[in-house]
Parts: C-alpha cells; structure tokens; sequence
C-alpha cells in the first residue's frame, strides 16, 4: 500500500507493527531514522477520520494515539466512535500511524 499524500501531510501507508504506549513511539520513530515522521497533531486527525469513513488507508476501528500530552496523559481518537479526541494514561498500548509534512 502507499502513503497517502494530502496538500503537504503524508500519513504512513500502514500502522506500526504493534499497539504501544505513547512513552515508545519516540524510540519507534529513532528506529526509523527519524526522516520527519511523527504523530498527526488533533487537527490532522480530522483528515485521518474522513479517509477511515471512506475506507481508505486501512485503519482499524480503534484508538489511535495524537501528538499531544499533558503529565502522565495524552490524547488519541477512537475511529469508530466518530471525531473526537479523548485522553488517557500514556502507558496505555494503542495503534499508531505516523505523519510528516512534504
């Protein structure tokens, strides 16, 4: 499967191999050697949610980690409970899909 390019956002073809925490996602994106990816910001995650209702992209109908934290929590959107985000504990062991501006 291939990116998805969108104006100057490309999303990664496919989620990262496993759930993880949010605390793991800075070693998965050294792994990667960094080229710019990096979890879509709230406002990206309106784009993301549009392509996952329209079938595109392949993303699954769970939660999905955003960029955005505050202390022991960050935020992450549910895909099959529509457009909005949510917050939980960092530790918890979500999807991710990565981002990067072209």
């Amino acid at each position: 499967m291939n990116n998805i390019i969108l104006d100057k956002l490309e999303i990664m073809a496919d989620d990262l191999p496993n759930k993880m925490p949010w605390t793991s996602v800075p070693e998965e994106l050294e792994a990667l050697g960094g080229n710019g990816w990096r979890l879509p910001t709230e406002s990206e995650f309106k784009n993301i949610y549009s392509f996952y209702k329209l079938g595109i992209g392949g993303f699954k109908p769970g939660k999905y980690w955003a960029a955005s934290s505050s202390g022991a929590k960050a935020w992450y959107y549910n895909l099959s409970r529509g457009y909005s985000p949510h917050i939980t504990d960092q530790s918890d062991e979500l999807y991710v899909r990565l981002v990067r501006n072209i």
